[in-house]
């Protein structure tokens, strides 16, 4: 197999890096695999594909919706998707957990549904609880702990649907079977982009430090083009972009994380272990 590409995608937290003895470490942001949502990112925007010639760049959220018989309870109350929460306990929150996180969850304090083959199999507040193959773990935290005898006990039929949304919370009817994303976005539509702040993004080197920067863009005959440049602020990537002609353009993790790969060889090495990529290989 030949004309085989990797890039780097999303964020994560270099704190979380540092504690970890230098392993890569959970995501920031939205992946999505195979139609499976691997994790949950809500700023920024991502780059998501249902075919290589038909991708797209656009601020996605996500909202679940979890289902429990004739009870469903609104989205923002599943605050994560396989993300271990900082500090939950206090806090009014659902974290969702499938087999893309791992085969067990091993969280403190609250309240853990275990639910396999779309059936409650058990509920406890052991601080571990494995993953079934075929199914998922929900951890409840805060006043939401009294959901797991009222509404999600043994036997209970549970599931969750997903809902796409744009960052005004309007449904968004193109679901992408591949995402990733990070951001912030910097051209859109033709034009470029310089509301960071907006688009969640706060830190210096976003807003306004030089820095080593990698982008991904769409050209109008939706083919891809890939930049990296060192020392460069944000805004003068998504100049450069536009040059290169990218009627949408989305900023990637930069830094020590960027990175491009190239059938075997790396043309752009990244100074540190990475924990996703997007992978962009020929149609079988």
């Amino acid at each position: 197999m030949t004309d085989r590409l990797a890039i780097t995608g999303g964020f994560f937290n270099p704190r979380d890096y540092a504690r970890s003895n230098r392993l890569p470490t959970e995501p920031w942001v939205t992946l999505i695999a195979d139609g499976e949502v691997i994790h949950m990112g809500q700023f920024g925007g991502v780059i998501g594909f249902r075919e290589l010639y038909r991708s797209r760049i656009e601020p996605l959220r996500l909202r679940v919706v979890l289902e429990a018989g004739e009870m469903h309870l609104p989205g923002g109350w599943v605050q994560g998707v396989n993300h271990t929460p900082q500090n939950p306990e206090g806090n009014d929150g659902i974290y969702l957990f499938t087999r893309a996180y791992g085969s067990r969850v091993d969280l403190a304090g609250g309240r853990k549904v275990v639910v396999r083959d779309g059936v409650v199999v058990d509920v406890t507040e052991a601080r571990a609880a494995a993953i079934p193959e075929d199914g998922f773990v929900m951890a409840l935290y805060g006043s939401l702990q009294r959901l797991a005898d009222a509404n999600f006990g043994l036997g209970q039929r549970v599931g969750y649907r997903l809902h796409f949304e744009d960052a005004n919370g309007c449904p968004v009817a193109w679901n992408p079977l591949t995402a990733v994303g990070a951001g912030p976005i910097l051209v859109d539509n033709g034009h470029i982009r310089t509301d960071y702040a907006e688009q969640g993004f706060f830190e210096p080197r976003i807003l306004n430090q030089p820095a080593r920067r990698l982008a991904i863009g769409i050209l109008p005959d939706r083919s891809l083009v890939i930049a990296a440049g060192d020392g460069i602020r944000t805004v003068e990537m998504a100049e450069a972009m536009k040059r290169l002609g990218a009627r949408w353009a989305l900023n990637l993790d930069g830094g020590a994380s960027a990175g491009i790969w190239y059938d075997g060889e790396y043309l752009l090495r990244p100074g540190r272990e990475l924990n996703h990529a997007l992978l962009l290989v020929p149609a079988p």
